[in-house]
């Protein structure tokens, strides 16, 4: 999860989009160089990236904010067709855990023998 937020950090500053309201901060001369913008190409399909699916979950994640050196937007639980808001890193990565939580719950207690089984 944490190498994926370093991955998108780094492709949403490439876009300049969202557009971040602080920079990060350094201590290494740059020397004014300014960083081209990379041409991107189309690895799939915007149809065959909704079908693919988790194990465990599926999401979709928009980034609308890059505001206090965090990220604001939604996140949608594809399997239960549910959208939230977050307003941090934190705030989304919760809710996925919670999301992965109730799914291995489940898996747990239909593996787990009960009394109401006899």
């Amino acid at each position: 999860m944490e190498e994926a937020i370093f991955q998108l950090e780094r492709f949403y500053d490439s876009l300049n989009f969202p557009h971040p309201t602080t920079d990060s901060r350094t201590f290494i001369n740059r020397g004014g160089h300014t960083e081209s913008r990379k041409e991107r190409t189309r690895i799939m399909r915007d149809d065959e990236l909704l079908s693919r699916h988790g194990d465990l979950g599926t999401f979709i994640i928009r980034v609308q904010h890059r505001q206090n050196s965090s990220w604001q937007g939604r996140i949608t639980w594809m399997d239960r067709n549910r959208t939230l808001y977050f307003r941090s890193i934190w705030e989304m990565i919760k809710l996925v855990a919670s999301a992965l939580d109730t799914v291995s719950e489940q898996e747990d207690a239909a593996l787990e023998q009960s009394w109401q089984d006899e």
